[in-house]
């Protein structure tokens, strides 16, 4: 169902911060996933290297399928996939990850946070999500579609 995944910089798309990805999918629609990082509790010196803080990854869940439901990819299922993607890593600095549209976003309906051991968290926002043949658009930010 993801037919290609590009970063920003690849796909040349400037217009949202400066890390993320493109996912281009096999109904044709796309998603755009600005990630932002923040900071733990207290902060970063960031003239210091990063402490590396390790536990328990999370507890590795079944990878949901995905599949065209008239002819389209339900945004749900998308970001269900990428949280089972990243829980399943089994990277030790994780220690969860939650998905928005379960509830866990207060302002976002789709997306992810990425909750590390040392206290910080990065955040994969739903950008845009585009029907088959839309490019990208500034005033087309945060208006999710339910399917793409």
């Amino acid at each position: 169902m993801i037919r290609e995944v590009k970063t920003f910089a690849e796909n040349e798309f400037t217009e949202a911060g400066g890390y993320g990805l493109v996912l281009n999918f096999a109904s044709g629609g796309s998603l755009y996933a600005d990630i932002v990082r923040g900071t733990p509790p207290g902060g970063d010196d960031r003239t210091a290297d990063e402490p590396m803080v390790e536990g328990d990854p999370p507890t590795p869940v079944p990878l949901p399928a995905l599949e065209l439901v008239g002819g389209k990819i339900r945004t749900a299922d998308i970001e269900q996939y990428l949280r089972a993607l990243i829980i399943n890593s089994g990277n030790r600095e994780i220690s969860q990850v939650h998905g928005y549209s379960t509830g866990a976003g207060k302002f976002h309906k789709y997306g992810l946070a990425v909750t590390f051991h040392r206290g910080d968290v990065c955040y994969v926002y739903f950008l845009q999500t585009l029907p088959a043949g839309r490019a990208p658009r500034k005033d087309q930010d945060y208006r999710w579609l339910e399917a793409m």
